[in-house]
């Protein structure tokens, strides 16, 4: 599972931080709004493309042998990477977007400007 936000939603917890610094000043606050696999994003994303994007998983090999840090990067996501609780963050902040909402929101026409 790959955790997700949305850079709005990013925001959102910066201006929190500094209109509450009582609570924010000195934590370390892991955000997300959705967690999902690759396969779920490119479904997801192929909705909104037309066509379907095809999700074709790249041995972890290839990856070290074209760049060790990227490597070591999608290492630790397979490995688990960081864990969110998505339930905690949505208390603090209630209208963070899940993935679909960023679709609907913003995604949607991002895409459709790129394509």
């Amino acid at each position: 599972m790959i955790p997700l936000v949305a850079v709005d939603d990013t925001g959102a917890f910066a201006a929190l931080s500094f209109r509450y610094p009582d609570v924010y000043l000195g934590r370390t606050l892991e955000i997300a709004g959705d967690e999902l696999t690759p396969l779920q994003i490119s479904e997801a994303l192929g909705k909104i493309t037309g066509p379907t994007i095809p999700y074709v998983e790249i041995p972890m090999e290839t990856f070290r042998h074209h760049n060790k840090i990227l490597a070591s990067v999608f290492q630790w996501i397979s490995d688990g990477g960081h864990k969110v609780d998505i339930l905690d963050v949505r208390k603090s902040y209630p209208p963070l977007m899940d993935f679909d909402a960023w679709i609907n929101k913003q995604g949607k026409a991002k895409f459709e400007a790129l394509f």
